[in-house]
């Protein structure tokens, strides 16, 4: 595979557009793989940004996030270091080990994050998302973690419970990804609801593309943001989930990122071949 200082000069940076999940067609190929994947996906948050409910529910207050043109815009749970993570066990999510807290029993996974979990403002007119039991549960302690910006930056953390009827993630690992393979990534960017980063399926030219995969690491022009740390990344020729997130961000979301030159990519992400005994010593599956 070709280095990721080796970049075409025509490479585009920061495609594929963000959809909410209900935007999906799933009748195109690509866009049913992401929706399979989806339901596996939750928003890791620290406890303390939640409320319990005598129900068992829980809720988290909302702030505004960002407006783009580009991309949907909703009410943003707060976190100080928003993560995706996504579940590879029935009970073991894998997510990016940069934005962990110092206790993992500090952070919530939350389970179909989607916009519909917006509840009416309450007497102070604030506005909550509520998770219902059954679409939280607690992290328990992380199982493997290692932050080495060469070498792969993940974590695989055991919950606490099983989410009741959600399947896992199968896991790539067995063969490479070829450059300009069309890809897709699933996540929560500023603490949002679930989005997909994907390309029109009339379009095939709108989808992002991998630049290079070397060394354990995908280069990409998929757009991220802040919150996409730990998102599952999709390579859409095949099933199953390729890599997790760490590294990048779109340049045109006002946010604040190295100056690059245009045809440099602006995502990374650790190739899940990589993790290949941390991943089938917790019996995830492997395809």
């Amino acid at each position: 595979m070709g280095s990721f200082r080796q970049i075409a000069s025509g490479a585009s940076v920061g495609r594929g557009d963000r959809r909410d999940l209900r935007e999906l067609d799933p009748r195109d190929p690509a866009h049913a793989r992401a929706i399979a994947v989806a339901p596996a996906v939750a928003f890791l948050v620290r406890a303390h940004h939640a409320a319990f409910a005598a129900d068992g529910s829980i809720t988290a207050a909302t702030i505004a996030a960002p407006a783009h043109g580009r991309f949907p815009t909703h009410p943003r749970i707060q976190s100080a270091a928003p993560l995706t993570g996504f579940l590879v066990t029935r009970q073991h999510l894998l997510t990016a080990a940069h934005g962990l807290p110092g206790e993992a029993g500090e952070l919530m996974a939350l389970f179909d994050f989607t916009p519909d979990r917006l509840a009416p403002p309450d007497i102070d007119g604030v506005r909550r998302y509520r998770f219902e039991p059954g679409r939280w549960a607690r992290v328990a302690r992380v199982v493997a973690a290692n932050r080495g910006p060469e070498s792969g930056d993940y974590a695989i953390l055991e919950l606490d419970r099983a989410p009741p009827g959600r399947s896992p993630t199968s896991c790539a690992v067995g063969r490479g990804v070829e450059p300009d393979a069309p890809v897709a990534m699933i996540g929560h960017p500023f603490g949002q609801p679930v989005q997909i980063t994907i390309g029109d399926p009339r379009t095939p030219s709108t989808h992002a593309r991998a630049l290079a995969a070397d060394g354990g690491r995908l280069a990409s022009t998929l757009a991220a943001s802040r919150g996409h740390s730990g998102s599952p990344v999709l390579a859409l020729d095949r099933d199953g989930v390729i890599a997790v997130h760490d590294q990048g961000y779109a340049g045109d979301i006002g946010e604040r990122s190295a100056v690059r030159p245009a045809t440099h990519p602006r995502a990374f992400a650790t190739l899940l071949a990589t993790l290949t005994a941390d991943l089938r010593s917790i019996g995830a599956a492997l395809v």
